[in-house]
């Protein structure tokens, strides 16, 4: 299940929102094989979110959504098996549906819009707990990482998968 580039690659003729949900999975716990698409989503040059909880899932796929309006690019949404198999208490709001303008954009500048996305962006945290040994993970990883090693360690919860942050 390869990411098909010609869908990919039609950010510029997109007018809505349009982002692309890959179910993965990588560890092979609900099927036979292994699906994973990461290093074929890396090529796209793409903005590609990994949600860890289903609180994550709204939050992240609202922010999806204003983004590739806003940049008329399409965003990868990635949710792997344990994390769209789980459960959670989600809040939802009232749809704020509003008007946005949309910028056009060559290839070269949406990559460093998806960079300062990455960077600057709220889903990107680091959590200071030992300043000398820290965890970076992405995911339900995240999780499970905190549930073994609680606050003894520090993190650098990724949710932007790609492009990574430099800065953090």
């Amino acid at each position: 299940n390869k990411i098909n580039t010609e869908i990919l690659n039609m950010g510029t003729k997109i007018e809505g929102g349009l982002v692309v949900i890959l179910n993965d999975d990588s560890g092979m716990i609900s099927k036979d094989d292994i699906n994973d698409n990461r290093e074929s989503a890396k090529k796209s040059n793409l903005l590609i979110m990994e949600p860890g909880s289903s609180r994550d899932i709204k939050s992240m796929l609202i922010k999806a959504f204003e983004i590739s309006k806003e940049y008329k690019m399409p965003i990868l949404f990635r949710v792997t098996a344990r994390v769209g198999c789980s459960s959670g208490i989600v809040i939802c709001d009232e749809p704020n549906i509003s008007k946005s303008h949309q910028i056009e954009m060559s290839t070269k500048d949406k990559i460093e819009v998806c960079k300062n996305i990455s960077e600057c962006d709220d889903f990107n945290k680091i959590e200071y707990n030992d300043k000398k040994i820290g965890f970076i993970c992405s995911g339900i990883c995240t999780f499970y990482t905190k549930e073994v090693l609680g606050e003894t360690v520090s993190y650098l919860d990724l949710k932007v998968i790609n492009p990574l942050p430099g800065e953090k």
